[in-house]
């Protein structure tokens, strides 16, 4: 399976992983219950492992910028481990904007990542 959705800390993190290329199915599944989460929790974060990442089909991307412009006020702290490094420069855009926080972890930094998704300070 190229995304699996598994729930932590009560469930207001969605520990995500990824690998493969993700079809518009697979998205779809992802972000449904990444949807049921929030409304269950109100606003949530997500940590996500990405391994051998391949890219998103087109229909995936669409569906990625509807979420995000649905939900962006729902998603507290996204970080990301491994993925390609470009998206290190989305997540500092994201930060910025000051809608979620977003950082990008080594692979190998999975602890690290951990720690600051579960940490209250910035």
């Amino acid at each position: 399976m190229p995304v699996e959705v598994l729930e932590e800390g009560s469930g207001r993190i969605a520990h995500v992983r990824m690998s493969g290329r993700l079809s518009k199915e697979d998205y779809q599944r992802y972000l449904s219950e990444l949807e049921r989460l929030i409304r269950q929790h109100g606003k949530i974060r997500v940590l996500a492992e990405i391994d051998d990442y391949r890219g998103l089909e087109m229909g995936a991307w669409w569906e990625d910028t509807r979420f995000a412009l649905h939900h962006a006020r729902d998603i507290e702290r996204v970080a990301v481990v491994g993925g390609p490094q470009w998206w290190e420069a989305m997540g500092k855009f994201a930060s910025a904007l000051g809608v979620i926080q977003v950082r990008r972890f080594e692979q190998g930094q999975e602890a690290e990542a951990r720690q600051w998704i579960e940490s209250t300070g910035a």
